[in-house]
């Protein structure tokens, strides 16, 4: 599999690993065949980027260190709990949803620091599941996974990630 810039791929490729919109929903799985309809309509929602199956990439699979639904979740929540602070600006009384959104966050990044201590012999790769429209939060995730990367090089434990990372 590889990742490949949307306006280089073709109708008739395969598609590698599945594709969300902002909302979780599934665009295309992966397995799926791209017909000219359906890469137009990925190209129309935003999305820039696909991993697909080719001869190029035939038989490499990446095995990721942080699995892509708590990768995906997490995303999610961060776009909610900016979103929960926009709204908590504007009416008070949404500050229980946002203290609800950032136990949330902080119950996937738990999972996270499991999943890097129990996959510390892999390598970390970023990967891009989303349109545009989730960039700033999708680069938030990265950015939070590989400051506790940087954590574990350290040598600080569980407890001290969590603390070096919610404050």
């Amino acid at each position: 599999m590889r990742l490949v810039n949307i306006m280089d791929v073709e109708a008739g490729s395969i598609i590698a690993k599945p594709v969300y919109d902002s909302k979780l929903s599934l665009l295309i799985n992966s397995g799926a065949t791209l017909t000219p309809g359906l890469l137009a309509k990925l190209k129309q929602v935003d999305i820039r980027h696909l991993y697909i199956e080719d001869e190029i990439s035939k038989g490499i699979v990446l095995e990721p260190m942080i699995s892509d639904e708590i990768k995906l979740q997490t995303i999610v929540y961060m776009k909610q709990l900016y979103d929960s602070q926009l709204e908590i600006n504007a009416h008070l009384e949404h500050q229980e949803m946002r203290e609800g959104h950032i136990r949330e966050l902080k119950k996937l990044v738990d999972d996270i620091i499991a999943e890097i201590y129990s996959k510390s012999h892999q390598k970390y790769y970023s990967t891009e599941f989303m349109g545009a429209e989730m960039y700033h939060y999708n680069h938030a995730v990265e950015v939070m996974i590989l400051s506790l990367l940087i954590g574990t090089k350290m040598g600080l434990d569980r407890e001290r990630l969590s603390t070096w990372l919610y404050g």
